[in-house]
């Protein structure tokens, strides 16, 4: 039985943080070499029989591989039917899943996991490893599986069982139907590896009686592909599904604590299950896209990036680019236009009421209820020393971006810009993306005041936040603010309309190159407003005014 070490829930959430950054680490490596070097063929290589691997081996050294490498299970649990090896992010969810997961519901006793993989990426397969890798090395051996009907969810249960009755899983784990105290299709309790097994299978909005065995209840529930596309189309029907999860099912779960999973895809309708859990901050989201940010495959052994864009290309053909873009992008709620909307974008300007209009409209005025600056850094390769920096309002319930400022800019100078705004307009705080290339940023922040001897008059009045993106992708976020634009959940000012038009339009969701700082920009400001509104408001109003900054700022040679 494998231990884990004692953790609070910020070491596993650092856990989680850091498994991403390894994994953008691998992909930046291998988006810098040659198109000519293949790191994933086209076709499955040639492996040798796993039993030829495990013969060189004590089995110690096959438990503990077993127990700590994810490809090396899945070839001894699944043998020839193994055939394409789990890549970099798909190892990363399952490090996820073994490790920190499990180590916050010690630290927590519930943990939550939303996983969004694209359709056909093998997530069945992934779930089914899990699976069995709990009943061998966990204490979470009372499992429920939940599919959209209960024929669905009792396949994991067969595929279970298939693999714990292999001859080399019986050869080192034991017989696990020797101690069978129950086998039927959708429930199996039985003795394995020194402990009570219970596998159970339900499916969606079906009761829930008869779950306590032996008065234990699960301590692992999985919903997988709980939601079909019919459920998605109908609000109704949606919120009744989401309902019985939360009221019905996840009620169900050991009083010592459980490990909640969905796993699934988007579908191309407002309000999908599997949107609202990743938006939920009590449910850890990993939400991956069949491409990746840099233009290659998330398994291009599997699904060849030539092959997806064809596959693309030939959605759009047919009218169903929403639906692809749902189901292989986990792009979240496509049913409205996410599609860049400048005639939306100009009119919801010139529908503001007179009164907010004549409060963004006169120069520097400072009766707005509040004004904050947010800086994205360069976010692609090709444009890598481009800045935005927007200068933001709140006016009511109206989110504003008052101005942009777009360019090559060197660190020092993107902060000389971010500055100058702030202390002309009194927008004291200031957002940066969350990212290592943020602490540059502060770095310049805090030598920009001292240089023009501001520090002693202002470094109590700004405030620095870092902002990130909530483990969205960035497709997600574009396409997802385009719908914000295009509905008035952020307004853009004229003189910043050009800047976002020239993006928007140009914007293409299976692209890696595309130019894209200034729709970040916009991304962010409604992210800040919305979860800082309170405390960019209360900034705004204990500053500095206007004047005072002028006055202090006058002679320090950078133009206002």
């Amino acid at each position: 039985m494998s231990t884990l070490p004692a953790v609070t829930r910020d070491t596993a959430i650092e856990y989680i943080e850091k498994s991403r950054a390894e994994v953008e680490r691998l992909e930046a490596i291998r988006s810098k070499l040659p198109a000519t070097v293949k790191v994933f063929g086209l076709r499955a290589v040639s492996r040798p029989d796993v039993r030829t691997i495990v013969c060189n081996m004590s089995d110690v050294e096959v438990k503990t591989k077993l127990a700590t490498d994810l490809n090396f299970f899945a070839h001894f649990m699944l043998g020839d039917t193994f055939k394409f090896e789990f890549p970099p992010l798909l190892v990363m969810v399952w490090q996820v899943l073994v490790q920190s997961v499990a180590a916050l519901q010690d630290y927590v006793g519930i943990a939550n996991l939303v996983l969004g993989i694209p359709r056909g990426f093998a997530k069945t397969t992934l779930i089914k490893l899990y699976v069995v890798y709990c009943l061998i090395f966990t204490r979470h051996t009372f499992i429920v599986n939940v599919g959209n009907i209960e024929k669905n969810s009792s396949n994991l249960l067969k595929d279970v069982s298939d693999v714990l009755d292999s001859d080399i899983v019986r050869l080192y784990f034991g017989d696990y139907d020797a101690d069978m105290v129950v086998n039927q299709s959708d429930f199996k309790y039985f003795k394995f590896y020194g402990q009570k097994c219970i596998l159970r299978s339900k499916g969606a909005l079906t009761s829930m009686r008869g779950i306590n065995v032996d008065n234990r209840r699960p301590n692992i529930i999985i919903m997988d592909d709980v939601q079909d596309e019919e459920n998605a189309k109908s609000d109704i029907e949606s919120a009744k599904l989401y309902d019985w999860i939360f009221n019905t099912l996840l009620r169900t779960r050991s009083p010592d604590g459980a490990i909640n999973i969905y796993v699934g895809n988007t579908y191309p309708h407002k309000g999908t299950i599997i949107t609202k859990l990743a938006e939920d901050p009590e449910w850890i989201s990993l939400i991956l896209g069949a491409i990746l940010e840099d233009g290659s495959s998330l398994w291009e052994e599997l699904h060849p990036i030539q092959l997806l864009l064809s596959d693309y290309n030939a959605a759009v053909r047919a009218g169903n680019e929403a639906g692809w873009l749902a189901e292989f992008m986990n792009v979240m709620d496509t049913a409205r236009n996410d599609r860049f909307d400048k005639i939306a974008m100009q009119n919801n300007y010139d529908s503001l009421d007179p009164f907010t209009l004549s409060l963004i409209n006169v120069p520097y005025n400072p009766t707005v209820d509040g004004k904050f600056i947010v800086i994205d850094p360069a976010s692609t390769k090709k444009n890598a020393d481009e800045h935005a920096v927007a200068l933001v309002y709140i006016v009511g319930s109206k989110i504003i971006v008052r101005d942009v400022v777009h360019k090559r800019l060197t660190p020092k100078e993107a902060i000389r810009i971010a500055v100058s705004l702030a202390i002309r307009e009194g927008a004291w705080t200031v957002f940066i993306e969350d990212v290592a290339y943020q602490d540059t940023l502060i770095y310049w922040f805090n030598e920009e005041l001292k240089t023009n001897q501001l520090w002693a008059h202002l470094q109590s009045t700004f405030k620095l936040l870092p902002i990130n993106p909530r483990n969205r992708s960035k497709n997600s976020r574009i396409l997802q603010l385009f719908k914000q634009i295009n509905v008035g959940d952020i307004v853009i000012h004229p003189t910043a309309q050009a800047a976002v038009s020239n993006e928007g339009i140009a914007y293409v969701a299976t692209k890696s190159d595309n130019e894209d700082n200034v729709l970040d920009a916009c991304h962010y400001a409604l992210v800040a407003a919305t979860l800082h509104r309170a405390d960019i408001i209360a900034t705004y109003e204990r500053g500095y005014s206007s004047a005072v900054a002028n006055t202090i700022y006058k002679d320090s040679g950078i133009p206002l």
